[in-house]
């Protein structure tokens, strides 16, 4: 009767074993699915391992801001530190170009925009989540309008390998322009025509 007790005990306990390695297995294998898929900037850290995180190293990277006369983008290099990852380095990008140029260029975004969140598809392409701030305090002009989206644009392009063309939305909705003229209903390649 002993022996019957001891052989149940320890078959409940192998098979406790078994499905807690096998929702553990499962957990990792869904966490890896995930982390293909898109993600707010934010979230990112989640799927990076412990070394990952804690791995900043100095980045330099190339703002394009429109000069004074509003015809054309100039490259700022600035720097800050970054791990490897896309959606760290692309939510860099864009909040310092929200924070403004260092010197006599013109701000390629209203300062009091925000960032919601930053994605990035499969198919290497980012959608940059703004907020209306964007439109509401943006000033008039069909070229500024055409001059901030590919300030936009060109820094997440010409600055990540992993992007190769944005899609800008507002309060996570797709809208029709940014503020009025200039069509932003689908994603946008890098322009270097306009850079000087």
């Amino acid at each position: 009767m002993k022996i019957k007790k001891h052989f149940f005990y320890g078959f409940i306990v192998i098979l406790t074993s078994g499905l807690i390695l096998i929702y553990i297995n499962s957990d990792r294998q869904s966490i890896h699915k995930t982390g293909s898929k898109i993600l707010p900037a934010d979230k990112e850290v989640t799927f990076l391992s412990a070394g990952n995180i804690l791995d900043y190293k100095k980045f330099d990277f190339f703002l394009y801001f429109p000069n004074k006369g509003n015809t054309h983008l100039v490259a700022q290099k600035q720097s800050s530190t970054s791990n490897t990852s896309f959606l760290v380095k692309g939510q860099k990008i864009i909040n310092s170009l929200i924070k403004g140029p260092d010197n006599d260029l013109l701000p390629a975004v209203p300062k009091e925009t925000v960032l919601n969140a930053l994605y990035i598809t499969d198919d290497k392409t980012a959608y940059v989540d703004l907020s209306d701030t964007i439109y509401k305090k943006y000033p008039c002009g069909v070229q500024s309008e055409y001059l901030t989206v590919y300030s936009i644009v060109n820094s997440l392009i010409l600055n990540i390998c992993g992007i190769e063309s944005v899609k800008i939305l507002i309060m996570g909705k797709e809208q029709k322009t940014l503020a009025g003229h200039i069509d932003i209903r689908f994603p946008f390649k890098a322009n270097m025509l306009l850079i000087k």
